[in-house]
């Protein structure tokens, strides 16, 4: 199954879109080559979301291992509280705030 276009606007959007890609790696036979997974996921990021990734280290971009954990943590029921875009791994410039300053790595709990 295709997943949908990815605009990183909903906790659901970011999970059913995860789940997608996965069936996707299954059905290709792909879901253990992180580097296949994480470029076809790329290709179906929009908006909000593409402009994230494109902040991202190359080493997450080319790991779905990275990737995936790093989606869920900014898009992902994680990422719709106030303060859990600071333990992002990086943000865009398309989405400013105040209060959101990347830091290099997400303090404790």
């Amino acid at each position: 199954s295709e997943p949908s276009v990815f605009e990183g606007t909903d906790p659901k959007e970011c999970e059913a879109f995860v789940a997608a890609v996965r069936r996707r790696g299954l059905e290709q036979g792909k879901h253990r080559d992180h580097e296949w997974m994480a470029v076809f996921a790329s290709s179906y990021l929009s908006g909000a979301a593409l402009y994230w990734y494109e902040d991202l280290e190359e080493d997450v971009q080319n790991d779905w291992s990275r990737l995936r954990p790093a989606l869920l943590a900014r898009f992902g029921r994680r990422g719709n509280f106030p303060n859990a875009t600071s333990s992002a791994p990086a943000t865009s410039a398309a989405t400013p705030s105040s209060t959101n300053i990347p830091t290099p790595a997400a303090a404790p709990p």
